[in-house]
């Protein structure tokens, strides 16, 4: 799921990835100007593609009110380039302290190839009132108030990365970026190898939508899913081909849920919807104090869902009536999940929450180390959810009490899936996880190139999965080995949904996309 995060430890992950690789000297950070610190670089290599991510990042000690530029520029370094077009793609990541700790802001990716720049020379330019970027939309509205700036380069083969920022009319020196980060760095030869056949290059359709596209479900050939660009949107799963779209006030990261011909999702106009799943019109809409970015789930006609005003609510399916609400102390961004009549939920005061599905009243909460945007998933009696203190935790769905809890190397916002005593969850040490579900044990994990935000889908002893690197994995659920893999042009926080041998998910690059599962 796509979250809102509040997350400090977030920010100390950022900074700690900004020192160079192994072998290469790191750089101490120096004063800048106006309170910045001086930009820090870093690089990723990918074997298995033959690219590299090179990140740039910019940090102040407190909010800074300036004018930020970055200029990136990509240029050619053979002919083979110029002929295939430029790879690379950058996303931009920005921090703001708002007094309850760093807001991370998703961005779009910006992809360079023959049909937009000549050369690859691309720039993004932001001030107190507007970004302007070519061929983006919108970016972000506004640089005010922003602490710790963070710029993704992704790039493959020769390609030359040279980044400059300019703060308040200060600029620092144009140099390739692998050089700043490795004073001795010595360019590798040009690959000749042919591509692996792991990574496949073709997708059965995608549909463009304006903005950061969240998580789909798919029922009766349909595709339903939201959009950063306010909309809801229904798409043909054999097609590709829009059905409708229907428009909020704010972007939709919720994960839609569709029984009984409507579609019920949240939005972060602080609304839950409910429109008929074949015209589009809206039946109802229930008002909460705050974003809705939870996912709702429908049981006994029933809407459970969370607000970022730290509110589980319960709402009537049929009329928006409000059944029950219950207070947490912190935004309940995490998905609830329904059993046996008790309805199990995280939040970001650190609980995982038992509240019981009829009155509303608390059966028992558990807590861990930090925020819960985690969903749950319950599974023979045991509630699976992952924390940001690092941990995935297996606790007793009636009683409330620790099983056995799984360290991870960093927090653990994707949300577990439990098949054959298994479970399997994301982390933010770019590992995709596969735990016993008894013993809490690990059976193995692989290794993507960035933090994974997705939720693991498996289907047919497969594991899919998207990754922070732009890359769907799909993963053997036994062995752990990689099956395939399909990159996109963003970062991949949506979380698969797998349906008759299709891969539906979307990208930070603003597409839905209907992948063969098989890879073909």
């Amino acid at each position: 799921m796509i979250r809102k995060l509040l997350l400090p430890a977030l920010a100390a992950a950022i900074l700690a990835s900004a020192a160079c690789g192994a072998g290469s000297p790191s750089i101490t950070p120096t004063p800048f100007v106006g309170g910045w610190e001086q930009p820090q670089y870093s690089t990723n290599d990918d074997p298995l593609s033959g690219s590299e991510t090179l990140t740039i990042a910019l940090t102040a000690s407190e909010p800074i009110d300036s004018v930020v530029r970055l200029t990136v520029r990509c240029t050619y370094n053979s002919a083979l380039e110029r002929e295939n077009g430029l790879e690379a793609f950058i996303t931009w990541l920005v921090w703001w302290d708002e007094g309850l700790g760093s807001d991370y802001r998703p961005t779009v990716a910006v992809r360079f190839d023959d049909e937009d720049v000549d050369e690859g020379a691309w720039s993004l330019s932001t001030d107190s009132t507007a970004t302007v970027a070519p061929d983006v939309d919108a970016f972000i509205s506004s640089m005010k108030g922003a602490s710790r700036l963070v710029a993704r380069v992704w790039k493959k083969d020769q390609t030359t990365i040279t980044a400059q920022w300019e703060v308040a009319g200060f600029r620092d020196a144009v140099r390739p970026i692998e050089e700043r980060c490795d004073p001795n760095f010595v360019p590798p030869p040009t690959p000749t190898a042919t591509p692996t056949p792991l990574t496949i290059s073709d997708y059965l359709w995608r549909y463009e939508t304006g903005g950061w596209v969240a998580s789909p479900v798919v029922v009766d050939g349909v595709v339903y899913v939201g959009s950063g660009d306010n909309y809801l949107y229904t798409v043909d799963a054999g097609s590709g081909g829009l059905r409708w779209q229907y428009e909020t006030r704010n972007p939709v990261f919720s994960s839609p849920a569709v029984v009984d011909g409507v579609v019920y999702f949240g939005s972060r106009d602080n609304s839950l919807y409910a429109v008929d799943a074949v015209t589009g019109e809206l039946q109802w809409r229930y008002e909460t104090g705050d974003s809705v970015n939870s996912s709702p789930a429908v049981v006994d006609g029933v809407v459970y869902v969370g607000s970022d005003d730290g509110h589980l609510y319960a709402v009537d399916a049929a009329t928006g009536n409000l059944r029950w609400r219950y207070e947490t102390g912190g935004d309940v961004g995490s998905s609830p999940e329904v059993a046996n009549g008790v309805v199990y939920v995280g939040s970001e005061d650190g609980y995982l929450y038992a509240v019981d599905a009829a009155t509303g009243n608390l059966r028992w909460r558990y807590e861990t180390g930090d925020w819960v945007i985690s969903s749950p998933a319950v599974v023979d009696n045991v509630v699976y959810v992952g924390s940001g203190d690092n941990y995935l935790y297996a606790v007793d769905a009636a009683t409330g009490e620790l099983r056995w809890r799984y360290e991870t190397g960093d927090w653990v916002i994707s949300s577990p899936a439990v098949v054959d005593n298994v479970v399997y969850v994301g982390s933010g040490d770019n590992y995709l996880y596969a735990v016993d579900a008894i013993s809490g044990e690990l059976r193995w994990r692989y290794e993507t190139g960035d933090w994974v935000y997705s939720s693991p889908a498996v289907v047919d002893g497969i594991v899919y999965v998207g990754s922070d690197d732009g890359y769907l994995y799909a993963v053997d659920a036994i062995s752990g080995d990689l099956r395939w893999r399909y990159r996109t042009g963003g970062l991949v926080r949506s979380s698969p949904a797998v349906v008759d041998g299709v891969v539906y998910f979307g990208s930070g690059d603003r597409h839905l996309y209907a992948v063969d599962a098989r890879g073909r």
